[in-house]
């Protein structure tokens, strides 16, 4: 059997929906559905193996059927093989880009239209997919002309002409260095994501406060792993009773396996986060890169909330490799909570939680000298930040280089003034609020016109029927005022914005628009300028822009394939 077949045999013994494992195991419901499909499987070693497994054995527990908990994850790891296999998604993007015909390709290539017609759709495999991956590669590259040469490498990120060929076929087999399915998460995750829910949801109450109440002065120590989670727990009480506003320096790169493994506890420590937040205090945070990229995904999905709130400073320590010593450093006004340990022997490891008046101050110190080695892992604008974003997009439109949009519509620079009048009026709009977002207009035109003097533009989109429409309505994409409007699209007006980009698109040599088939994100644009930078804007809920430099983030990005929505 494979994978797949493992899944869907589980799912109907368990009798859960993708929703109900997507809750259970922590991942979405898009990834699961890919699983289940078997357009995509997790590898061996990945720590989505483990948390579908986990998932999918507490649903089995809570069903009350008979566990399978200990074999499963050896099961599922035999039925995933390492044969390569065709990614027939990236075969339809470069049948697109070139605007190849299954008839011209059926010819040169000796097979069947219908079947090159499955392949394309993934209805159908080759039956040998290396084969099938080298011929379609050298009959792409011999057809294509110059321009659409240059746009394969920069579709594949390669940008030595001379293994071109070789690249494109690897990019048709194999997987990616990183995996897609931590980051698509992490998109997803964003993309839906509502700040309001969120802290309407939020009950601070769950975890009290004031049990265990902590006299002062403090100086308490905690050795192993139950005891350090009780002093993270004690950190965070300690602080929210006794401060408002401020900030809190982390920095922690101790093993998170473990103290994680205690649900309750992981429950609890988010609780206190909030509460922290909740009285105005910010965190500058010390993220750990050196993870592996997965691990580094998950836990930065874990901190989404966080990341809404506009409280967070994110940080990264660069060229640090450090194997055997972990350490930790929280510190607050009212306390600092230091530890240790030594790779591989958590529960030997020792944290101190103090509140004397000279080892703050000797904490302050550290902290600030750590700080003076870190670099921002990514710099987050919201609404009370537009004028400093604003200052930054200026700059950045300046810079020299290609660039990649991924937008679920049209931009607004491409609308006329009369398409934006009907479009607004339809919708009831001010005229205070019509001249504002027409200034927007014309503000984003001129910084397009400004980035096309500095190189080109690939702008993707996605195709959408009349169905898809109506199943939700799209918003014209005003993310760039950091307002919380909603102006949707009429059926007729989304095409009149679709032609008008066309139209851009075919008097701008330096414009080249791309549809995909269907939607990605409704919620966020992606931009990428070469390997230098990429910003995620979000466009409600909250309105937030993520300005990401780490260069291993911005390849993921470039790396990564938009995903399509799946139907469960």
């Amino acid at each position: 059997m494979k994978f797949k077949d493992y899944l869907q045999k589980d799912l109907e013994r368990v009798g859960c929906s993708l929703s109900e494992l997507s809750k259970a195991s922590g991942l979405s419901s898009a990834v699961l559905s890919r699983y289940r499909s078997g357009e995509r499987t997790p590898r061996k070693d990945s720590d989505l193996l483990i948390q579908l497994c986990n998932g999918i054995s507490d649903l089995e527990d809570q069903a009350g059927l008979p566990s399978n908990r200990k074999n499963r994850l050896s099961l599922y790891k035999a039925s995933l093989t390492e044969d390569l296999t065709l990614h027939y998604d990236r075969f339809d993007q470069l049948l697109r880009l070139l605007h190849v015909s299954m008839k011209d390709l059926s010819h040169e290539l000796n097979y069947d239209a219908s079947y090159l017609s499955r392949i394309r759709s993934g209805k159908r495999s080759p039956a040998d997919s290396e084969l099938f991956a080298a011929n379609v590669t050298r009959f792409f590259i011999r057809t294509a002309t110059p321009k659409e040469l240059k746009e394969i490498g920069i579709l594949i990120q390669e940008k030595n002409p001379d293994r071109l060929e070789s690249a494109l076929k690897n990019w048709l087999l194999y997987k990616q260095e990183f995996q897609n399915e931590p980051l698509e998460s992490f998109l997803e995750k964003l993309d839906s994501f509502n700040l309001d829910e969120f802290i309407r949801l939020l009950r601070v109450s769950d975890v009290s406060l004031s049990d265990n109440l902590i006299p002062l002065p403090v100086d308490r120590k905690y050795q192993g792993t139950l005891q350090m989670r009780q002093g993270e727990l004690d950190f965070f009480r300690l602080t929210t009773l006794t401060q408002r506003g401020g900030a809190i320096f982390m920095c922690n790169d101790m093993p998170i396996e473990e103290m994680a493994a205690d649900t309750n506890f992981a429950k609890m420590w988010m609780g206190m986060v909030a509460a922290c937040l909740k009285n105005g205090i910010s965190l500058n945070m010390i993220h750990d890169v050196n993870r592996s990229f997965n691990e580094m995904m998950i836990g930065l999905q874990a901190w989404i909330p966080v990341y809404m709130t506009g409280q967070i400073t994110p940080y990264y320590i660069p060229n640090t490799d450090n194997s055997v010593y972990h350490h930790c450093l929280y510190l607050s006004n009212a306390a600092a909570l230091s530890g240790e340990c030594i790779h591989g022997f958590h529960d030997h490891g020792f944290y101190h939680l103090t509140s004397e008046a000279d080892e703050l101050a000797y904490y302050s110190r550290r902290a600030a000298d750590i700080l003076s080695h870190a670099k921002p892992l990514m710099s987050i604008y919201r609404k009370a930040q537009f004028k400093e974003f604003d200052q930054f997009r200026n700059a950045e439109f300046q810079m020299p280089g290609n660039r990649v949009i991924s937008s679920a519509v049209p931009p607004l620079s491409t609308l006329t003034n009369d398409l934006l009048k009907e479009i607004l009026n339809a919708n009831g709009i001010s005229n205070n609020l019509y001249h504002s977002i027409e200034q927007a207009r014309k503000k984003e035109l001129a910084d397009l016109n400004r980035s096309l003097r500095k190189g080109m533009i690939y702008m993707r989109i996605p195709t959408l029927s009349k169905a898809e429409f109506n199943s939700y309505t799209p918003l014209i994409k005003l993310a760039s005022m950091f307002q919380n409007i909603e102006v949707p699209y009429t059926w007729e007006t989304y095409q009149k914005h679709i032609q008008l980009t066309k139209d851009f698109a075919e008097t701008t040599p330096e414009f080249d628009l791309f549809f995909d088939q269907r939607t990605a994100f409704r919620n966020i644009t992606v931009y990428l300028r070469e390997d230098q930078v990429a910003i995620i804007l979000k466009h409600k809920s909250p309105e937030i822009a993520f300005v990401i430099t780490h260069p291993k983030m911005i390849n993921a990005l470039q790396q990564f394939n938009a995903p399509f929505f799946e139907d469960e």
